[in-house]
């Protein structure tokens, strides 16, 4: 019964992600595209959707960014 339930909560999920993607943002004012950005991804690192490309590339910006401050 644990799994079923498990399953209806991705699904829900999943549902609001489409919602959430398919959503305008044009006009929204800049706090609540800010929102909207956090809650796209929240959803997304819980159904699982995050590339390990898109990761890499914010911790070779946060190097970089480090690398900077020594200099």
């Amino acid at each position: 019964m644990k799994n079923l339930w498990g399953g209806l909560v991705k699904a829900k999920l999943l549902k609001q992600w489409n919602i959430l993607k398919g959503r305008s943002t044009r006009d929204m004012d800049p706090a609540e595209r800010r929102t909207h950005g956090r809650a796209v991804k929240m959803v997304e690192k819980e159904l699982g959707l995050l590339d390990d490309e898109e990761e890499e590339p914010e911790a070779e910006r946060e190097e970089e960014e480090d690398e900077d401050e020594i200099e």
